[in-house]
């Protein structure tokens, strides 16, 4: 009867830890996905941030920028880490239009952004401030920045039900 007991109890307990491991290692995994998800955010707004500075410093005659190299690359780079991004947050959002919409919005709004730098670069200063192209670079330059918050949110709003899973699998441990 002891022996059975032991065992039982020794079985138990490495039931426990390898179910709090596996816990463990399950919100780790959840963390990290969100703040890399949340750090690609970061790196699409400021590349194309740095594109619109640098793109209106060159309208206004600064002929050290280099457009391709110093405009057209930061928003090219962004648009594929919103490619990789949209299929990462398609899969943790599956099945949520409003996060699905932004995704889309935000490939559609950088490729905006990518037709009207090598329009603008011909007219030069015709299409400066106050411009049709400026203010359709503006527009969709605005929204990318709404869409980007909005996603970024979105992830943020799902660390409360992460923390409630992770509580439960403490309760069924616990439970054990």
């Amino acid at each position: 009867g002891f022996a059975i007991t032991s065992l039982t109890i020794g079985f138990i307990g490495i039931l426990s830890i390898l179910l709090l491991w596996l816990g463990q290692a399950t919100i780790t995994d959840r963390n990290i996905r969100d703040i890399k998800l949340s750090e690609t955010l970061t790196k699409i707004e400021l590349g194309v941030s740095l594109a619109h500075v640098w793109l209106e410093e060159a309208l206004q005659g600064d002929a050290d920028i280099d457009m391709k190299k110093d405009v057209l690359q930061p928003i090219i780079e962004a648009t594929d880490r919103a490619v990789e991004l949209q299929q990462a947050l398609g899969r943790q959002f599956e099945g949520d239009a409003a996060v699905t919409a932004r995704l889309a919005r935000l490939t559609t709004h950088l490729e905006t952004l990518q037709r009207i730098v090598p329009e603008r670069q011909v007219l030069g200063a015709k299409s400066g401030a106050g411009s049709l192209l400026d203010l359709q670079f503006d527009a969709a330059f605005n929204s990318l920045l709404a869409d980007t918050e909005l996603l970024r949110q979105s992830v943020a709003d799902t660390i409360p039900e992460n923390r409630r899973r992770s509580r439960r699998w403490l309760f069924a441990i616990i439970g054990l």
